[in-house]
């Protein structure tokens, strides 16, 4: 059984645009609950789904991808927007299929939805049926898995049985297991927030950016940030302290800052100030917890074990790729659970850790270091060596790591390290040895006059 908070579907538009959403499934013969939640307002970051998540959705059916990434729009690199107006692509692998895709959150709903549907139409009882209640509030649950949830039609106990706590940050489920057991739980805010806006699409729905790359204004206060949609629109986000964001009070004071800063920005998103000043500040957050399970019995996934700020764009990557950890640590324990369990907390935990720390790292970078020339030569030089060694043996990048291939995120991460004091030594040795040329030569020099 499925029990989700929400409303059934998700519906976050205001109410005139959910009645023209209906109105227009109607006449065209589609399922108005679905098209209303596809409508719904871009009032969270986009998501970039990339081969974590897709491996995670060919696993359980190869045409699940196939129809996400329909809704997707590709994105080669980050593409860097100088002060002069200049654009700068930074590719993000070094192969064509190495590539992010950028998905609006609704449109992954939508899809889900479809597949939920799918699932409650099957026979009870039969394999892959589920019973979907929305609207449901967990109230109580007990060591042997019953759950008793407030829901629409009033109170619905259920179990003993298993319960998998896939509820958010937030997560319900996390706070009733902290109840029957030693969880430690830490939630962490960090000083910068962002708001959202909207680029429209230009005559014709025609980009009016290249769509093929994540857009970032660098800044060392504030990022602005855009990523593409199907319809020609991009959804853009802009981040920074919540001293400098609250202080822009007035349309003058949100164009003056944006075009000392930004000065493209402005024509290419004509009502930034009005759009700025209406829309809420949202926060960022980090959630760490353990352990994740309780006696065979419960366990949390996703951003209610391991929530993480959005700069690395892996969490529903990451959240999908749960999946797989837990279905590979299934299969390990022969379909024990009170032993799988274990197994699978013991081992991704480490990963989700260095997620945490890789995503507040990350923000750094694309806000200071994309600019910087240093990191320029740097990504040129791994680039190169990944290009002339056997493939696999040298990551072009750690972004590479994380974005493109299975290796667990702590892997990816020491093995980026080990790269650079590699190339520090190098460097430092090349140094050396030219600094003593130069002072045998300077040597041979003093000699002969």
């Amino acid at each position: 059984r499925l029990f989700e908070g929400r409303d059934a579907p998700r519906l976050e538009a205001a109410a005139e645009a959910e009645a023209a959403a209906t109105a227009a499934a109607v006449a065209a013969g589609q399922d108005a609950t679905l098209a209303k939640s596809s409508s719904a307002s871009k009032r969270s970051i986009n998501l970039a789904l990339s081969h974590r998540g897709l491996c995670a959705m060919r696993r359980v059916d190869p045409s699940l991808a196939e129809r996400v990434l329909a809704e997707a729009v590709p994105m080669r690199g980050r593409v860097i927007h100088g002060k002069d107006g200049g654009l700068t692509l930074q590719p993000y692998g070094t192969a064509a299929e190495e590539v992010l895709y950028s998905i609006g959150r609704q449109r992954v709903n939508v899809v889900l939805l479809e597949e939920l549907r799918a699932a409650e139409a099957l026979p009870t009882g039969s394999p892959g049926a589920v019973t979907a209640t929305f609207g449901a509030k967990l109230k109580y649950a007990s060591p042997d898995g019953s759950t008793q949830f407030d829901t629409p039609a009033g109170p619905v106990t259920v179990g003993p049985g298993r319960v998998l706590g896939c509820d958010g940050a937030f997560s319900a489920t996390r706070k009733a297991m902290g109840r029957m057991s030693r969880l430690s739980v830490s939630l962490q805010y960090i000083e910068h927030g962002y708001k959202e806006m909207c680029m429209p699409a230009g005559p014709g729905g025609a980009y009016r950016m290249p769509p093929e790359g994540l857009h970032i204004w660098p800044g060392s206060e504030v990022m602005l940030i855009a990523l593409p949609n199907p319809d020609g629109s991009f959804t853009c986000t802009v981040f920074g302290d919540f001293a400098v964001l609250d202080s822009l009070q007035t349309p003058e004071q949100v164009e003056s800052f944006f075009g000392s800063r930004w000065p493209d920005s402005l024509r290419l998103i004509p009502d930034l100030a009005s759009q700025y000043l209406a829309n809420p500040s949202g926060a960022l957050s980090t959630v760490k917890c353990g352990p994740w399970h309780l006696g065979g019995k419960f366990l949390l996934m996703g951003d209610a074990a391991h929530g993480v700020v959005p700069f690395y764009g892996q969490g529903m990557n990451c959240a999908l790729e749960d999946c797989l950890a837990l279905d590979d640590s299934l299969d390990v324990c022969g379909d024990h659970w009170p032993t799988a369990l274990p197994h699978y907390y013991k081992t991704r935990k480490p990963a989700t850790d260095a997620l945490a720390e890789l995503a507040l790292d990350n923000y750094v970078e694309m806000r200071d270091r994309t600019v910087s020339v240093l990191f320029a030569v740097k990504s040129r030089l791994d680039r190169a060596l990944a290009g002339l060694l056997p493939r696999g043996r040298w990551q072009p990048s750690l972004h590479t790591a994380v974005s493109f291939t299975s290796m667990p995120y702590h892997q990816a991460r020491a093995t980026c390290e080990w790269q650079d004091r590699l190339l520090s030594r190098v460097a430092g040795a090349a140094a050396l040895s030219a600094a003593a040329a130069a002072l045998v030569a300077a040597l041979r020099m003093r000699s002969r006059s």
